[in-house]
């Protein structure tokens, strides 16, 4: 037997289906169609309305009283006779209403309820101020603002490569044809970007056009150091400021709020240097762009 109880606790429907002992009647509510009440009068079936809905009795289970003394109902329970309960039903159905129910609510694919679907999504537009599509427009924000940062990290290398130690010759046209040609997804870096990588990297600039040579850390560690605090430590950090300047002018190009704008050029900023100081140029690339994900 299962039994469906509404939200108020209330008795919706059972069913019988299967018993070999109670008939399957149609309308009925199962196992619980004639059950007694305190009254001694029988629940009625459900019936079924012209409109076709069901019309069920709701089903109250009340507890009953022995009208016996404490202690007195444990001396006579299960003895027959008048000196005795033989059994005694301590708990009995009560009709306490009637429920009405459409099946067809039920039925996601009634054409009822296809309807309600149908007319849910006649004349439907996208929301204009909804949070969704302010969602679409910070997500292409920060994609401007991507952009804006991978053209300052071009200038911030180049920018480096002009200054490395031993004379590079570049000068601040190098710089910003560095910017250019960083919008171009397919180019390689110019010249002058490569010494600044190289220099970072601990490769010597003159395999990117530099005229001298540079200190030569041993090893990762001396490397690591002299990017985090040592002789590459402002190169890095200028480069940082580039890549944080050019996330926030892209972003307010595409019509982001000046606050929140500067907070992602801050983040890249910072994921810049922190990568940088950890695997090079490379590794600042990585990290700032993970930053605008956050």
């Amino acid at each position: 037997m299962s039994i469906i109880i509404g939200p108020d606790g209330s008795l919706v429907n059972t069913s019988n289906v299967g018993s070999q002992f109670i008939p399957n009647i149609t309308p009925n509510i199962g196992a619980l169609a004639n059950v007694a009440s305190l009254g001694g009068s029988s629940i009625p079936k459900g019936v079924e309305n012209e409109d076709g809905t069901f019309t069920i009795p709701n089903i109250e289970m009340r507890v009953r009283g022995t009208g016996l003394e404490p202690g007195q109902l444990q001396n006579m329970y299960g003895i027959s006779g008048d000196q005795g309960v033989a059994m005694f039903e301590f708990l009995s159905p009560v009709q306490t209403g009637t429920t009405t129910f459409d099946p067809e609510d039920d039925d996601l694919m009634s054409d009822k309820n296809l309807d309600k679907i149908n007319e849910g999504f006649d004349g439907a537009e996208p929301p204009t101020d909804g949070a969704q599509k302010q969602d679409f427009a910070r997500m292409a924000q920060k994609g401007v603002g991507v952009i804006g940062q991978n053209i300052g990290m071009s200038m911030g290398n180049a920018f480096t490569g002009m200054n490395a130690p031993g004379g590079s010759g570049f000068t601040g046209n190098d710089v910003v044809a560095a910017g250019f040609n960083s919008i171009n997804p397919f180019g390689s870096p110019t010249t002058a970007e490569q010494a600044g990588i190289n220099y970072m990297d601990n490769i010597d600039p003159m395999m990117a056009g530099a005229t001298g040579g540079v200190d030569a850390p041993t090893g990762y560690g001396e490397l690591f150091q002299s990017r985090s605090f040592g002789e590459r430590m402002m190169p890095g950090l200028k480069t940082a400021g580039f890549v944080a300047g050019g996330n926030f002018v892209g972003q307010v190009i595409a019509g982001a709020d000046p606050m929140d704008a500067a907070e992602d050029a801050a983040k890249a900023g910072v994921a810049y240097f922190i990568g940088n100081a950890i695997a090079g140029p490379t590794g600042g690339k990585v990290a700032a762009w993970l930053s605008n994900l956050i």
